[in-house]
Parts: C-alpha cells; sequence; structure tokens
C-alpha cells in the first residue's frame, strides 16, 4: 500500500507513505522521485521490522550495491531482523555517473541492519552458521558488520561457537570486490577435526583423523580475506588463524600409546600450517610439531627421551642391553596420497651399551 502524489509540472513522483506486510515482511517508507535533466533525483526512507532477511534484502534497492547485495542475498538462508533501515539520497548528477560505472557516492547510501537466529552459508565446501547475531552499516561502497556470535554446524551433533566476529568490505564497487572476516572459535577438539573433513578445508588436515578419536579444547582466532565472486582465482581465499589446543588426548590416534595433555599452539597462513607444544605419550613427557605447506604436504614429529622404566613399559627391558636415557624422534609424512610407516631415529648419546651388538659396547 502506499500513497502517492504525482506533480507533472515538478516532474516529481513524491511517496509520502508506504507500506509492505506479509508473513515474511513488516516495512514502510517514504520517498521522492524527481527528474532533473536526463537523470532523477532519488531519496528513499524504509524501515523493515521483524522480517526475514532475505525478504527485506528486496526492499534495498540492488542496483545501490549490485555484487554485495547478490552475495548477501545467496548467502542469507534466513534468521530474523530486528530491523533493516535504508536510507538514500541520489542526486541526479551522480545517477548519472551511476549510469556509466562509476558506482554511488558513500554518502548517498546508509543501510543499518540488527538481526538473529541468522542462517548463513559462507561459501562452498565451508560449513553452515546458525544462530547468529549481526549487526553493522552498508554505505554507498562500504561494509562493516559485527558477529556478536554465531555457531558452525559441522554434523553429529558438533559445533564451534563463534564470537567477536567481524565482516568488512573496504570498497563495494571495484572489479571482484575484497572482503574481510575476522572471528574467534572456541569447541572441542572432535569439533575441530569435523571442520576440517569439509571439502575447503580437508587439504590441509593432518592426515585422517576420527574425528571422535579426539579430545581436548580448541581456541583460535582466524582472518578470511576473499573476493566476492563465485569463480575465486587462486590467491583470492587467504585464511590466517592462530590459537591454542589445550587438554588435547586419543587413546588411538598413536597406535597403542595414548596421548595425554597436549598443550599446543596453532599457526595457519600462506606459508601453511605450524603446530606445536608439549604432551604426554605413554605417560612420559614429548614434544610434538606438525608442519604443512599450503597444499597440505608436511610432517609430524614426535620427540621424547625414554629412561629405562620407560622402556622397560614398551618392552624393552635391561636384556635388550640399553642403560640410561635414549632420544627417540619418530616422524611422519603428511600429505593427500602420502603413505608409507613413521620414520624413527634414537640417539644414544647418553646410553650406556652391552651387547646390543655382538662385541660392541659403550660405558
Amino acid at each position: 500500500r502506499a500513497d502517492l502524489r504525482i506533480d507533472p509540472r515538478q516532474n516529481e513522483v513524491r511517496i509520502d507513505s508506504m507500506s509492505v506486510q506479509g508473513p515474511a515482511i513488516h516495512a514502510q517508507g517514504k520517498g521522492l522521485v524527481q527528474q532533473v535533466g536526463p537523470s532523477p533525483l532519488q531519496r528513499f526512507s524504509i524501515l523493515a521490522t521483524e522480517s526475514d532477511p532475505r525478504a527485506a534484502l528486496a526492499l534495498w534497492p540492488r542496483w545501490t550495491s549490485p555484487e554485495v547485495h547478490s552475495t548477501l542475498s545467496r548467502q542469507f538462508l534466513g534468521g530474523r531482523l530486528a530491523s533493516l533501515r535504508v536510507e538514500m539520497d541520489l542526486p541526479a548528477e551522480d545517477h548519472a555517473r551511476l549510469l556509466q560505472g562509476a558506482g554511488i557516492p558513500d554518502e548517498a547510501l546508509t543501510v543499518t541492519v540488527d538481526a538473529s537466529q541468522v542462517r548463513f552459508e559462507p561459501g562452498a565446501g565451508l560449513p553452515l552458521l546458525v544462530d547468529g547475531h549481526v549487526t553493522g552499516r552498508a554505505t554507498g561502497r562500504t561494509v562493516k558488520l559485527a558477529i556478536e556470535s554465531a555457531n558452525a554446524e559441522l554434523g553429529n551433533g558438533r559445533q564451534l561457537q563463534m564470537s567477536e566476529g567481524s565482516f568488512e568490505i573496504p570498497e563495494t564497487w571495484m572489479p571482484r570486490a575484497r572482503a574481510r572476516t575476522a572471528f574467534r572459535t572456541i569447541g572441542s577438539m572432535e569439533a575441530l577435526a569435523a571442520l576440517f573433513a569439509f571439502p575447503a578445508l580437508k587439504d590441509f588436515a593432518p592426515g585422517d583423523i576420527d574425528p571422535a578419536s579426539l579430545r581436548g579444547h580448541s581456541d583460535l582466532r582466524s582472518v578470511v580475506a576473499l573476493a566476492l565472486v563465485d569463480d575465486p582465482r587462486p590467491g583470492e581465499i587467504v585464511i590466517t588463524s592462530t590459537g591454542t589446543l589445550s587438554g588435547v588426548a586419543s587413546d588411538t590416534l598413536l597406535g597403542t600409546e595414548k596421548l595425554e595433555g597436549g598443550t599446543l599452539s596453532v599457526q595457519f597462513d600462506k606459508a601453511g600450517l605450524a603446530v606445536r607444544g608439549d604432551a604426554r605419550v605413554g605417560g612420559d613427557r614429548a614434544q610434538v610439531e606438525i608442519r604443512q605447506d599450503p597444499k597440505g604436504r608436511g610432517e609430524a614429529t614426535l620427540s621424547l627421551t625414554l629412561d629405562n622404566a620407560a622402556r622397560q613399559k614398551r618392552g624393552l627391558g635391561p636384556e635388550a642391553g640399553i642403560n640410561g636415557p635414549v632420544a627417540v624422534r619418530v616422524t611422519k609424512a603428511l600429505g593427500k596420497g602420502v603413505a608409507g610407516t613413521p620414520r624413527v631415529e634414537a640417539d644414544l648419546t647418553r646410553a650406556a651399551l652391552d651387547g646390543v651388538v655382538p662385541g660392541l659396547s659403550k660405558p
């Protein structure tokens, strides 16, 4: 429903009031369109409340930010808008420049949003984000949103909790506009392992790991820079992540050796993945290091020192002819299609040998 006034003498159409009501939308607004030379002056003010995000986006004129509008329309799957306000004041001369591909001035458009229960699909091969709370502002040439909270759905009841999030587009009218999103994720090690099973991330998983085999807690801060296009080129998606893994444990990840009490630092950037820290392996303190390049190729290294008692637990008693500490380093290659048994190195510098090899002894 709209209350229109048409004034041919002024070449204008004035919308004194407008109302759009339906199961998914509750909106009202007003506007003015006036022909000034070859181009029109346009002023609109629209407020949608308690509405579906996709329905409310239809009230935001697509031509004001075509790529951003198309991306958001595709990626927003549902939710509830507390409010969406669109304010536009576009002079005729700026409309003429818009038609020539120059975009619109930053100050010509302001869109503010407050949404909850948001369901969002960030991209192909990535998990669905649900229960998001999003607030923020878009202008004629920028977007800046705050993502207070959301959950990443990982299947089988697993979730990672997201907070302290942001989404920014510094220039919406450039070709292949770039966006930057940053967030903190907290959750179980089981959920983190499930995340790396998604197609977009599986090449970076450190081996074929059953999520159910892991225990512990993860706390990571990540930044994703990407082009808002359907056909991203190499280098147009860049992910960085840093944080800690604590209480990492598994009964099966290292075969017969139990992994317990792991505290690991994580860094992921354009150089690849680096994980390092300490844990207990079979009850003995060990150092853990994982390195992978951007294609997921690399190696995992476990270093520990086995004294007489530690070797006894593993079936290497005094009869083995070794006495004293032995430094052991176990290395396994990682990556898609990589197979083979781990490489084991032992440093006997500090150990005494007697009968390990016939005729060889070392105090």
